[in-house]
C-alpha cells in the first residue's frame, strides 16, 4: 500500500453516522472533453448550464445571448470559467453543484446512476430586505402584529442604549444610540412577553398617557427601531417568505396583500425559466408594491442530490479520524491569536471575580481592548482614515506566526530542499517538535476535504490519500447549517447530535446565536431552528420569548482571569453561545464577534496548513504526513515572468518546462480554484490573462486527476469535496487555559501637589463616550464651586495610559475646600461607578509641566488651561455633532492665528508642519493622502466659507462669541510667551483632545489638512484676483 494507516480499533464518534457530500454538477469528463475538442459552443445552449449562468450572473446571461457565437475573447474566457468551475469545483453555489447525505457502513460504496438534482428557490435576501422594509411602513398592519424591544437594548446607568441600524444604498451602518430611562420606557422594553400595539397602548393608559400622546410615542418607537415586529427577517427558523404570508393571511382586510405575497410564493414554485422568474418578480415589485429592485439576482438557490449514494467505510474513517488528530498540534500556528486575551486581562484587572452586565462591559464606550470597530457613531467624517492610536497595517499571513512556529517551519522547509524530493513527508518526530499549543481541544469538530483514490474498494483496502484542507472545532456543524434548511433529513441528524450535547451537559444552556449582519449575508446564514435557545442580536428570532436569551440579560465575568463565562440573570445557568454557520464573525460588530468567540474559548481548533514567512518563496512542495496531505505543491507566478517577444502559448510552455507543472494546475484566489488543462490553448489563454490581470497569481497542482476521482457514473467521473463531521470523548491534550497577566506598571514619581495640598486631582476611569457625561457632570460642579469660592479654577484633559480616562484637576482656594469639593464630585461618581459606567476613580498627585512652560509661566498656564475646558464644556452641554465640532474647530484654529496677527501665509506654514508631522505619524503614505483628499472636496465649500469671514452660516452665534472668549484669554499668555508657536500648537492639541471623544490625532490630521488645503485656495485666489485689478489698471 502506497500509504499504511494505522492499525487499531474505530474511535467512537459519538452519534454521528453520516458525512455530507458536495459535488459539482457536470462531471469531470465533461470538462475534460470539452477542452480537448474545444467544445465551447456546444454548452452555449444547453439549459442546465445556461440557467445556472443567470442564477449567478443574469448580466452576464445577457452578453451570452446577444453573442451565441462568443466572437469576443473576453466573452469566451468568462464562459470558459463558468464551465471550470461547473464541472471541477464541488464548493455549492446556485446550480453550479450540490450536496447529498452520506452513511457510515462496513464497506465504501457508490451508486449515483439514478441521482436527481433537486434545486430550491428563494428570494435573495436583499430582495427579501426590501420586502420587510416595505411591510414595516405600513402603519395599517401595526395594530395587527406582535412587537418586541430591539434585541440589542440594554441598560447603562441611567440610559437606555441600542444600536440602530442606517439603511442606506451600500452596506447598512451601525449607530448607538442613547435614550434617557423612565418608567415608561422601562415598562415597554419589559422583554417577558411578546405585545401587540393594543396592549402595550393599554400599559401606558394606565400609567396616565392620553391616546393621540400613546399613538405617536408608539409609532416613533417604530420609526426609530426602539420597536421591531414580527415582519422583521428572520435567519433561523421557516423562511421569511412563508412565515409573513402565514402573518398577513390572519391580518383582517389585506386580501390585496396577502394575494401579492402568495403570488411571489407561486413564482418560486412555477415551472418555467430563471429569466421568467426573475421578470415575473421584478414586475410583482415594481408594479404591485411599488419597489424597483436592484440590478442584481433575484432568486437564490440551494441544490440537493437526490438517490445519491455515497456510503464511506466506517473502519476507514475511524483509522483516518486517528491520523487527523495526530496533526492537531498544528494549531499551534495560531497560539497567539486569541482575541479574548486582552479582554480576560482588562476586565479581571477592572473587576477582579466579578460578575457585571455583558454590555456594560462591550458597551463601546467602555472600549476593552476587544472591541475595536463596529458601531460608527458619527466616525463617517474621518472615515477609512488610518487612525494614529494603533497600527495601521493588518495582521498578514507571516506575521501571523510565532516565531517559534517559523523555525519549525524553516526547519522542515531545508529538510526538503536538502533532499530534492517531490513532496515534504511530515514525520511523528516533526509532529512532536511543534511548538507546545495550549487551550483544551474540542469534544466536536470537522474536517473538510476529498479523497484521491481510484475506487471505493481502494479507500477500503487503505489505498487512498485524503487532502484535507482545513480541521475546525469546538463544532461540527459550522458548514452543514445552511443546507438543513432544505435538507430535511440533514436536519433531523444535526439536531439529533446537538440534543445529545445538550443532555449531556445539563448545567448549561447552549443557544444559538441570531444576528443578521447586512442583507446579502442572510443568503449564506439562514438556517433551521437546532437549538432550544437562541441569543438574537440585531436579528428576529422566532422562538417563543421563554426560549430567547437577550444580550441584556447576559452576565460576564472572568474567575481567576483564566475563562469568559456567561450567565442568564433569568435562567441562572451559564450560557454557551453556538453558531451553526461557517460566516466570518470576526468582521462583524463587537458583540458578535464576542459572542463567537466565547464559543471558541476553551476547545479551540484551527488546523491549516499555511508556510508562514516561507509564503513568498516562488515555489513550494506539497505537504504530506502519512495518507493525510495537507497542502498542494504551489507556485507563485510574476507578471515579469511573461515575456513579450514569445506569444501567449510559448510563455505558457516555457513556464510549464521551467517549473514542471503537470498537465492539471489550479489558479487560486483566497479559496478558490480554478482548474487549467495546460494541454488546452483555451486554458493556456486564460492562464495569461489573469496574469497580465493580477500581475501576481499562485498556483497549485490539481490533485483531482480523472484516475483519482472514485465517484462516478456512467456520464464520467465526478470531483468531490466531503465534510467529516466527528466526536471525541476526552481532549487528546489540555493545558492551563489562562494567560500570564503582564506586569503593572510602576509607580510614578511623586509629584509637587499630592492629596491634600492646594491642588485635587481625580482620574476617572471610563470608556470614551461616558467621559463625555463625566466631564459634564463634574464640569457643572465646577462652575458652580468657583461661583461659591471653593475653587478658582479647574482643567481636565482625556488621556490613555493604557486605559482611556480622564485627568480632572481643581485649584483649591484653601485647603479647608477639600473635603467638600470630594463630596461634591464622590456624590455624581458613585451613581456612575455603581452602574458600571466608570470603573475606577483615582486620587492623585498633580505634577505640573514645568520643563514645557516654564516656572513663570506655569500659573498662566493652567488659567489658560481652565478657560479652554470651559469653552469645551460649553460646547458639551450643547449636545453638538462630530461635524460641529469639526467645523468649530477649524474656526477656533483660524480665530487663534489671527489674533496673533498671522497673514494668511503664515497660517497655511504653520498648519503645513502641523500636517507633515502628523502626516508622517499616520504612516506617510499616498493611500492616505488620497484619502485626505476626497475628505476635503467633501467640506471644501464649508471650510472655505468659515474661513473668508462667513462662519455665521455654519457655527451659531453663540458659540462663536463662547470660542472668542476662550481665544482672548489664551493669547494674553501667548503674548507673555517667547515660544509662541510651539505653545499655540500645544494649545490647539489639548482643545481637540477636550472637544473630541477618540481618534483625536486623526481629527488633528484631518483638520490640519484641510486649513493648510483652504489657505493655499485662499492665497491663490487672492494673488489671481490682484493680478486681475493690476491688469485691469494698466
Amino acid at each position: 500500500m502506497e500509504n499504511q494507516v494505522p492499525s487499531g480499533s474505530l474511535r467512537s464518534t459519538y452519534g454521528i453516522d453520516f458525512v455530507y457530500w458536495r459535488l459539482p454538477v457536470l462531471p469531470f469528463q465533461q470538462i475534460i472533453d470539452l477542452l480537448e475538442n474545444d467544445g465551447l459552443q456546444t454548452h452555449i445552449h444547453d439549459q442546465l448550464v445556461r440557467e445556472a449562468i443567470f442564477l449567478a450572473s443574469p448580466s452576464f446571461d445577457k452578453q451570452l445571448a446577444a453573442d451565441p457565437l462568443l466572437s469576443k475573447d473576453d466573452l469566451r474566457l468568462t464562459f470558459l470559467k463558468y464551465l471550470l468551475r461547473m464541472g471541477s469545483r464541488p464548493t455549492p453555489f446556485g446550480l453550479f453543484a450540490g450536496c447529498s447525505i452520506g452513511h457510515l457502513g462496513s464497506i465504501s460504496s457508490v451508486d449515483i446512476e439514478g441521482r436527481t438534482l433537486r434545486s430550491h428557490y428563494t428570494l435573495d435576501s436583499r430582495v427579501l430586505w426590501q420586502l420587510s422594509r416595505y411591510l414595516t411602513s405600513l402603519s395599517d398592519l401595526h395594530p395587527f402584529l406582535r412587537f418586541q424591544p430591539n434585541s440589542s437594548l440594554y441598560r447603562i446607568g441611567d440610559a437606555i442604549c441600542y444600536t440602530e441600524v442606517f439603511e442606506g444604498s451600500s452596506e447598512p451602518t451601525f449607530f448607538t444610540s442613547e435614550l434617557e430611562r423612565n418608567r415608561v420606557l422601562a415598562a415597554l422594553f419589559d422583554r417577558e412577553q411578546i405585545r401587540t400595539l393594543p396592549e402595550l397602548a393599554q400599559m401606558l393608559i394606565c400609567k396616565g398617557y392620553s391616546s393621540h400622546q400613546i399613538n405617536d410615542l408608539l409609532e416613533r418607537l417604530i420609526d426609530d427601531q426602539l420597536l421591531v415586529s414580527e415582519l422583521a427577517i428572520n435567519v433561523t427558523g421557516q423562511d421569511y417568505l412563508s412565515r409573513i404570508v402565514g402573518l398577513v393571511r390572519l391580518i383582517p382586510g389585506q386580501d390585496d396583500l396577502c394575494q401579492t405575497l402568495s403570488e411571489l410564493q407561486n413564482i418560486l414554485s412555477d415551472h418555467c425559466s430563471l429569466s421568467e422568474k426573475q421578470a415575473s418578480i421584478h414586475a410583482v415589485f415594481l408594479k404591485r408594491i411599488g419597489v424597483p429592485l436592484g440590478n442584481f439576482p433575484l432568486l437564490r438557490a440551494d441544490t440537493i442530490f437526490s438517490e445519491n449514494f455515497i456510503q464511506l467505510s466506517s473502519k476507514q474513517l475511524g483509522y483516518l479520524q486517528q491520523t487527523l488528530e495526530k496533526l492537531f498540534g498544528l494549531s499551534a500556528q495560531y497560539a497567539d491569536l486569541d482575541p479574548l486575551a486582552g479582554f480576560r486581562h482588562t476586565f479581571y484587572q477592572r473587576y477582579d471575580d466579578q460578575e457585571i452586565p455583558l454590555m456594560v462591559a462591550l458597551d463601546i464606550d467602555i472600549d476593552f481592548s476587544f472591541t475595536g470597530n463596529g458601531e460608527t457613531g458619527e466616525e463617517d467624517l474621518i472615515g477609512q482614515i488610518a487612525f494614529s492610536d494603533g497600527p495601521v497595517d493588518t495582521v498578514d499571513e507571516a506575521r501571523r506566526h510565532l516565531p517559534d512556529m517559523d523555525k519549525w517551519l524553516r526547519k522542515i522547509y531545508n529538510r526538503w530542499f536538502e533532499s530534492r524530493k517531490e513532496v515534504l513527508i511530515l514525520t511523528d518526530q516533526d509532529l512532536r517538535d511543534l511548538p507546545a499549543s495550549d487551550g483544551i481541544l474540542p469534544n466536536s469538530y470537522f474536517t473538510l476535504g476529498y479523497f484521491l483514490a481510484p475506487s471505493a474498494k481502494a479507500i477500503d483496502e487503505g489505498e487512498f490519500r485524503f487532502r484535507a484542507k482545513v480541521i475546525s472545532g469546538p463544532t461540527a456543524f459550522p458548514l452543514l447549517g445552511r443546507f438543513a434548511q432544505v435538507d430535511k433529513e440533514l436536519e433531523k441528524l444535526i439536531k439529533k447530535t446537538l440534543d445529545q450535547q445538550e443532555a449531556s451537559d445539563p448545567s448549561r444552556i447552549y443557544a444559538e446565536i441570531v444576528h443578521l449582519p447586512d442583507a446579502i449575508t442572510g443568503n449564506v446564514i439562514q438556517r433551521p431552528i437546532l437549538s432550544s435557545y437562541e441569543i438574537p442580536y440585531l436579528g428576529y428570532s422566532t422562538l417563543p420569548a421563554e426560549q430567547q436569551i437577550t444580550v441584556d440579560d447576559l452576565l460576564v465575568s472572568v474567575p481567576q482571569g483564566k475563562r469568559v463565562i456567561l450567565r442568564s440573570k433569568r435562567l441562572g445557568k451559564e450560557v454557551v453561545p453556538r453558531l451553526t454557520t461557517a460566516h466570518t464573525y470576526q468582521a462583524g460588530l463587537p458583540v458578535y464577534r464576542f459572542l463567537g468567540e466565547v464559543q471558541r474559548q476553551e476547545a479551540n481548533l484551527s488546523v491549516s496548513w499555511h508556510w508562514g514567512r516561507l509564503n513568498d518563496v516562488r515555489y513550494l512542495p506539497r505537504v504530506q504526513y502519512r495518507n493525510i496531505i495537507l497542502h498542494e505543491a504551489r507556485w507563485r507566478l510574476e507578471w515579469h515572468d511573461y515575456q513579450s517577444t514569445l506569444s501567449e502559448l510559448e510563455n505558457v510552455r516555457q513556464w510549464r518546462q521551467l517549473w514542471q507543472w503537470p498537465r492539471y494546475i489550479a489558479l487560486v484566489q483566497a479559496d478558490q480554484e480554478l482548474l487549467i488543462d495546460l494541454d488546452s490553448q483555451l486554458c493556456m489563454s486564460l492562464l495569461v490573462n489573469t496574469v497580465k490581470r493580477l500581475q501576481t497569481v499562485f498556483l497549485i497542482e490539481w490533485l483531482r486527476v480523472p484516475e483519482q476521482c472514485f465517484i462516478e457514473d456512467r456520464s464520467g467521473k465526478f470531483t468531490h469535496e466531503v465534510i467529516l463531521p466527528f466526536f471525541q470523548k476526552k481532549p487528546l491534550y489540555k493545558a492551563d487555559n489562562s494567560r500570564p497577566l503582564p506586569a503593572k506598571l510602576k509607580k510614578q514619581n511623586m509629584r509637587n501637589f499630592p492629596p491634600g495640598s492646594e491642588w485635587l486631582y481625580l482620574k476617572v476611569y471610563c470608556g470614551h463616550r461616558t467621559a463625555t457625561k463625566v466631564i459634564t457632570k463634574l464640569g457643572k460642579i465646577a462652575r458652580t464651586m468657583v461661583r461659591s469660592g471653593l475653587i478658582s479654577h479647574w482643567f481636565f484633559i482625556r488621556y490613555q495610559d493604557p486605559e482611556p480616562h480622564i485627568r480632572i484637576r481643581f485649584h483649591l482656594t484653601s485647603a479647608s475646600s477639600f473635603l467638600s469639593v470630594v463630596d461634591a464630585n464622590r456624590k455624581q461618581l458613585t451613581t456612575l461607578l455603581d452602574s458600571g459606567e466608570i470603573y475606577t476613580i483615582q486620587l492623585d498627585t498633580y505634577k505640573r509641566e514645568i520643563e514645557r512652560y516654564g516656572l513663570a509661566l506655569i500659573d498662566l498656564v493652567e488659567w489658560c488651561f481652565w478657560a479652554d475646558s470651559d469653552a469645551v464644556l460649553t460646547l458639551l452641554l450643547e449636545k453638538i455633532s462630530i461635524r460641529e465640532r469639526f467645523f468649530i474647530s477649524l474656526y477656533s484654529i483660524d480665530s487663534c492665528l489671527s489674533f496673533i496677527g498671522y497673514s494668511t501665509d503664515e497660517k497655511k506654514n504653520f498648519c503645513q508642519n502641523y500636517f507633515q508631522a502628523l502626516f508622517h505619524e499616520h504612516g506617510n503614505n499616498h493611500i492616505t493622502r488620497k484619502k485626505l483628499a476626497g475628505k476635503y472636496r467633501e467640506n471644501e465649500k464649508t471650510v472655505v466659507s468659515i474661513l473668508t469671514g462667513k462662519a455665521g452660516d455654519t457655527i451659531s452665534k453663540q458659540q462663536i462669541q463662547n470660542i472668542e472668549r476662550r481665544n482672548k484669554r489664551i493669547i494674553s499668555f501667548l503674548h507673555c510667551s517667547d515660544r509662541n508657536v510651539e505653545n499655540l500648537g500645544s494649545i490647539i492639541h489639548l482643545f481637540i483632545n477636550r472637544l473630541f471623544e477618540h481618534h483625536q490625532r486623526t481629527y488633528e490630521l484631518l483638520l490640519y489638512h484641510h486649513l493648510t488645503r483652504a489657505y493655499q485656495s485662499i492665497s491663490a485666489n487672492f494673488a489671481a484676483t490682484a493680478h486681475f485689478n493690476s491688469s485691469e489698471a494698466c
